[in-house]
């Protein structure tokens, strides 16, 4: 599963690295376990007051984002005054957990992150060694830790009657589905690497080696819905055509022992 094949390092060193406009510097390592939790189930709440009234500003903005008033958006949240890299974390929190919760707009969400890596300072890392918090790398291990959440996101789910159930799960696979997409075009802004790709497919469904391991269906379907959202850009360069062409190989694989 997600949480159980892993090298050191983590998704935010092999993503690529982006210098002062925004663009793509350079790129690092994958690995290890984020180091981060993953986001509620439901909507997520800030702990302090300072973070609390940090999440309103944010949302009051978020409620008003679309394609066309993304330029006036990113502003405003750029200009936000964040003093410490908890207050960042609580700001990419907000920002995903809104992101997620409307799937429609998942482009106009990675248009705004791309946007906003460069727009806020560095803050000390909790840990010594660890590399400074930049939003860039609170981003990419939040959707990290959302994605090795995949096994118990839907296991936890539960309801006072069937039906309460199902709407419950219905709406965290969802959640699961959104975070795929937004992972794959995070690919597509050089936000994270063909490599993070590659290893994100295969802790989903396993390479071509994997043999008859069970993969259960919400699984197979978060492999599709990447795949879907960067299979074309993929398709573009030869490395990427190499990687599509084992990951559809294992899905007809799968699709057989069904």
């Amino acid at each position: 599963g997600p949480a159980s094949r892993r090298s050191a390092g983590g998704w935010s060193s092999r993503a690529p690295a982006q210098d002062a406009a925004g663009g793509q510097a350079g790129g690092e390592q994958w690995g290890a376990k984020a180091q981060v939790s993953a986001l509620k189930p439901t909507t997520m709440r800030c702990a302090s007051s300072r973070a609390e009234e940090l999440e309103r500003s944010v949302l009051v903005l978020l409620n008003k984002i679309c394609p066309e008033n993304l330029p006036t958006i990113v502003k405003k949240l750029g200009s936000l005054q964040i003093h410490n890299g908890q207050e960042l974390e609580c700001l990419v929190r907000t920002l995903l957990t809104k992101a997620l919760h409307e799937p429609h707009y998942c482009e106009t969400y990675a248009d705004a992150v791309y946007q906003l890596c460069p727009r806020y300072p560095e803050f000390p890392a909790s840990e010594d060694g660890a590399p400074p918090q930049s939003f860039r790398r609170v981003l990419i291990n939040i959707v990290q830790a959302e994605f090795e959440s995949i096994p118990d996101r839907l296991a936890g789910a539960g309801g006072d009657s069937a039906d309460e159930t199902q709407h419950e799960l219905t709406r965290r696979k969802a959640l699961l589905l959104a975070n795929m997409k937004f992972i794959g075009h995070l690919y597509l802004r050089k936000l994270l690497s063909l490599k993070v790709i590659g290893y994100a497919v295969r802790d989903l469904v396993g390479g071509h080696s994997s043999g008859t391991a069970d993969v259960e269906d919400h699984v197979v379907e978060c492999a599709c819905t990447l795949l879907g959202a960067i299979g074309q850009t993929l398709d573009a360069a030869p490395e990427g055509q190499f990687l599509m062409s084992q990951f559809v190989a294992r899905l007809v694989a799968l699709k057989r022992r069904c």
